[in-house]
């Protein structure tokens, strides 16, 4: 609530964010759009202004956003004010693009399986000891040059994918691409990879240039394989050039294991001489898999402890689960490999299901790289009471331990703000005796107590509405983290 209309919004963010065009809105109270020019940004990326001219309009007034996150996420999200008076706000309906969302993915998983079948090849290559490299990748030049159509496509899809979600629509990504490389760091890295991608296909369609110039081949796949260490949640973490270094090992070790086993699957009669040096390359790897994806989980989440409070947190363990799968099977398969008895049509059978496995780890992968992790911005508890037909919601910010801003706002059933004449408020917990916080009214419907100190654990709210003479009391439950 202020008194008079404001000459702009300003949304601040906790890390540095680029607003897309016409990404900031704002309506008055009559539905109008009142924004004027587009939004600035702070020098530190932090704040975004928007100018407006509200006249002398009075009433509730929404403010709708979607800005572009350093992460790249597109992030929407909306909040009213009232100027003078609350009315009932305008509609602002904020919905991410699902089209342009499933472009992004099917790109992700695409590139991933590209990127780590190109890297597959050059390992499977290098178990091929008696034969030169160049020579051993010409063999699977085949497979080279499916890892990497689909690692150039897939690449390509999540540029449009994103530059939808950037635009608003899908329809909007030919105009938007070269906005979101700007914007962002994950813009920039996925044009690099879309670089390495072409390289990679050029040089592996000319079979003269994959014998001669092996090296080419091995240092193409690894930077395109690695290449996404460098944007996205890593680079917003607190500590970016450890995170990134500990994805990259990740995504390198995962094309080991992932990527090879790939490759011998798909060319099992020519290269199953050749499962025995690749059980132990994967027994190195494998476990680097695992020990780095649990390092940067750590990271993104502050602890392991908050993995199942989240989507981000869920799709961690579902991951790990169906990565913990294919090191069973992969660990049958050793065992299975080390007895000749074993017919080989069902080893075959196994190592496809385990690389199966392992392009559905890639997909959860890609939905992964796509939730934002949870924020470890405190959330404020909201609670509410009914006494007859009166309402009270109380807001306790920052709801952690310490001192609280504790907001108190009556409504009736329906929802509609109700004046009331006086509150009191008392809070009280285990071992606490009951103690009076001082309480002003902000306005008819609202009371607001500052500065009320409390500890973790539950505390009880026990309010009194008095309206026209009657008090109305409540008690309601918090429990603060």
């Amino acid at each position: 609530m202020v008194g008079t209309a404001p000459a702009a919004v300003e949304l601040t963010f906790d890390e540095p964010v680029q607003p897309v065009p016409g990404g900031v809105r704002v309506l008055d109270a009559s539905g109008e759009f009142v924004a004027r020019g587009e939004a600035s940004v702070s020098a530190d990326g932090r704040t975004v202004t928007q100018p407006v001219d509200l006249g002398d309009g009075r009433g509730t007034s929404t403010v709708s956003y979607r800005v572009v996150s350093e992460d790249g996420h597109v992030v929407a999200g909306s909040w009213v004010f009232s100027v003078g008076e609350r009315t009932a706000p305008a509609g602002v309906v904020e919905q991410e693009d699902r089209a342009s969302r499933f472009v992004e993915f099917v790109g992700r998983s695409l590139a991933s399986v590209g990127a780590f079948l190109a890297l597959g090849v050059v390992v499977v290559a290098g178990l091929e000891a008696a034969v030169p490299l160049g020579t051993s990748l010409s063999r699977r030049r085949s497979v080279l040059v499916g890892g990497a159509v689909c690692l150039a496509s897939g690449t390509l899809l999540v540029l449009v994918g994103a530059a939808g979600l950037y635009a608003g629509s899908l329809g909007g990504a030919p105009t938007a691409w070269w906005d979101v490389v700007r914007a962002t760091s994950s813009g920039s890295v996925l044009l690099v990879r879309l670089v390495l991608a072409g390289a990679l296909l050029a040089v592996a369609l000319v079979g003269t240039v994959v014998r001669r110039l092996p090296a080419a081949v091995v240092v193409v796949a690894a930077a395109a394989t690695v290449a996404p260490a460098f944007g996205g949640h890593a680079v917003s973490s607190s500590v970016p050039v450890l995170a990134s270094a500990i994805l990259a090992a990740h995504l390198l070790a995962g094309a080991v294991w992932l990527g090879a086993l790939g490759v011998l699957a798909l060319r099992w009669s020519e290269d199953r001489d050749l499962l025995g040096e690749y059980s132990t390359v994967a027994f190195v790897a494998a476990p680097v898999v695992v020990l780095s994806g649990l390092a940067g989980a750590w990271i993104q989440l502050g602890g392991l402890g908050p993995l199942g409070n989240s989507t981000y947190g869920r799709l961690l363990l579902l991951k790990l689960l169906l990565a913990s799968v294919v090191l069973v099977l992969g660990w049958t398969n050793r065992r299975t490999l080390a007895r000749v008895t074993t017919a080989a049509l069902d080893l075959a059978a196994s190592v496809r299901v385990e690389a199966l496995l392992g392009l559905v780890v890639l997909a959860v992968s890609a939905v992964l790289v796509v939730t934002p992790p949870p924020s470890d911005e405190p959330v404020p508890v909201a609670v509410d009471a009914t006494s007859g037909q009166l309402v009270v919601r109380a807001v306790v910010t920052p709801g952690v331990a310490g001192p609280n801003r504790v907001e108190l706002r009556y409504l009736d059933t329906t929802g509609t703000p109700v004046a009331v004449d006086a509150t009191d408020l008392r809070v009280s917990s285990v071992g606490v005796e009951p103690r009076r916080v001082e309480v002003r009214a902000v306005e008819p419907s609202v009371a607001v107590a500052e500065e009320v100190v409390l500890t973790p654990g539950p505390w009880r709210l026990e309010v009194t509405a008095v309206t026209r003479g009657e008090p109305t009391r409540f008690t309601l439950e918090v429990q603060l983290p």
